[in-house]
């Protein structure tokens, strides 16, 4: 303890008086190195933005290479779709154990798949009431800008791979795939500066983040409430609706990148947030009804959709 607050006084220009103030302490700092300013929390925002652009950016190459992909590894549309269902049936499993050790074992240090997870638990760690919402629009935002360059750009990357080795296949396709897996290496940078900012935070302001004497057990998922329960229910039946158009264009990330911050800082405004979950599942039903019983141009369901 002495020496954790050796480092805070150090951190803080060694001030004699105030040292004890865990709230004026702080204000010495600069604005970019206090971590409860406003500056601050912004930096570790972009950080917790980019912490999962590479991620997203690798998840839709099968997506933006699929001619490709059905060509060098010879399969057709329905084992192409596969990729994406062999990629999500072990995280159902994998994102509740991930959400589980967050909370039990590991702090909020960890992620995997489970980075969503620990994403947003990095969100209600830096940023409080009606500032969420506007966050999670960010980091979702950037994720699904993380998924239209990768849809914009793979497809040119494999070109000049295949132009450059002389040849199309597996080898040009392999290559592809190792040069967009680079996009991880710089969520991976994000993390590590990010726990880094963190635990300095803790120390700074004294968080006890996660240690509030509550033992975390699998078996309270016996106490969850019902109405968390149908926020579970909607977004499977949410991510069900929407999802499958994904593998085949990138119309609704297009849509969703600039959308998500704007109806995120507009759910923040007005607070309604139950409201804002009806209109987004009603829009999205409208969106099906549309490709479903109209001949309209598909674009204006996939535009609405998105939004």
């Amino acid at each position: 303890m002495e020496e954790e607050d050796e480092e805070a006084r150090a951190l803080l220009g060694d001030r004699p008086e105030g040292d004890s103030a865990v709230r004026g302490a702080p204000r010495a700092l600069p604005a970019l190195c206090d971590p409860s300013h406003l500056a601050h929390r912004l930096v570790v925002l972009l950080l917790m933005c980019f912490l999962g652009f590479g991620s997203y950016f690798c998840y839709d190459s099968p997506s933006a290479l699929q001619t490709q992909v059905k060509r060098d590894m010879q399969v057709n549309t329905t084992k192409f779709m596969l990729l994406y269902a062999w990629y999500s049936w072990p995280n159902v499993v994998l994102c509740f154990l991930g959400g589980f050790l967050i909370d039990r074992i590991f702090g909020i240090r960890i992620g995997g798949e489970s980075l969503a997870v620990a994403q947003n638990t990095y969100a209600v760690s830096w940023f409080k009431g009606k500032e969420l919402n506007l966050v999670f629009g960010l980091q979702l935002s950037m994720a699904r800008i993380g998924s239209t360059v990768n849809m914009n750009l793979m497809g040119w990357l494999y070109t000049k791979i295949e132009t450059s080795l002389g040849t199309a296949g597996h080898l040009t396709l392999g290559v592809t795939l190792m040069i967009g897996g680079v996009t991880c290496i710089l969520s991976l940078i994000c993390a590590l500066v990010l726990a880094y900012l963190d635990r300095r935070a803790e120390k700074i302001l004294h968080k006890e983040q996660g240690k509030t004497g509550e033992v975390i057990k699998l078996t309270d998922i016996k106490d969850f409430s019902l109405p968390l329960w149908l926020v579970f229910l909607i977004c499977v039946c949410y991510y069900a609706a929407v999802f499958p158009f994904i593998g085949l264009g990138n119309i609704v990330y297009v849509i969703s990148a600039p959308m998500s911050p704007i109806f995120g800082l507009l759910v923040d405004k007005t607070g309604k947030n139950v409201i804002w979950v009806l209109c987004a599942v009603a829009t999205t039903l409208v969106s099906h009804m549309m490709l479903a019983f109209t001949f309209w141009n598909p674009w204006i369901a996939m535009v609405i959709s998105g939004g």
